[in-house]
């Protein structure tokens, strides 16, 4: 297994994995209009993939719009993600196009993570959101998830990717 599957509230950055010693916090009950994450993972010859998706309790429901802050979140995180599936694809990797195309593709180098950061910074600040300071995505190896590559986003003092 690579990643516990979790579903979790979106007060919570990290996955929420409540201990069943705590009453509490183990009977959470979700509602209609709750914005959740359900993250799972799976493993592969010792590589792990983690995919993650924001979900509305009972979306179409008409108790379930989200207007206001909650939209732009959600329109945010949206925004954000699909940024980062373009800037996470190797550089120069272009599967067609002409041969003028495919030699500028491969002279591309991979946006830093400075550049990543300001990106991402932009989209967030367009909803009047901001990212979570040192949000760390890890270059999975084989039979690790945190490899010795990482991508700090918007890093606090003293904290770099590499």
């Amino acid at each position: 297994v690579a990643h516990p599957t979790t579903v979790s509230p979106s007060s919570f950055v990290t996955p929420y994995t409540p201990l069943s010693t705590d009453a509490e916090e183990a009977a959470t009950k979700l509602k209609t209009s709750d914005v959740i994450k359900i993250q799972l993972g799976a493993q592969i010859d010792g590589f792990g993939a983690i995919v993650c998706d924001t979900v509305i309790v009972g979306a179409g429901e008409p108790s379930a719009e989200k207007e206001g802050r909650e939209a732009d979140l959600i329109l945010a995180t949206y925004w954000a993600n699909e940024l980062l599936l373009r800037l996470m694809v190797p550089s120069g990797l272009l599967s067609s196009g002409s041969d003028e195309e495919k030699k500028t593709a491969s002279a591309t180098k991979a946006p830093s993570q400075t550049k990543i950061s300001s990106l991402l910074e932009k989209v967030a600040k367009s909803y009047g959101c901001n990212v979570v300071e040192s949000t760390t995505s890890w270059l999975f190896e084989r039979n690790e998830i945190e490899g010795k590559k990482k991508i700090v986003l918007s890093p606090a003092e003293g904290v770099k990717g590499e």
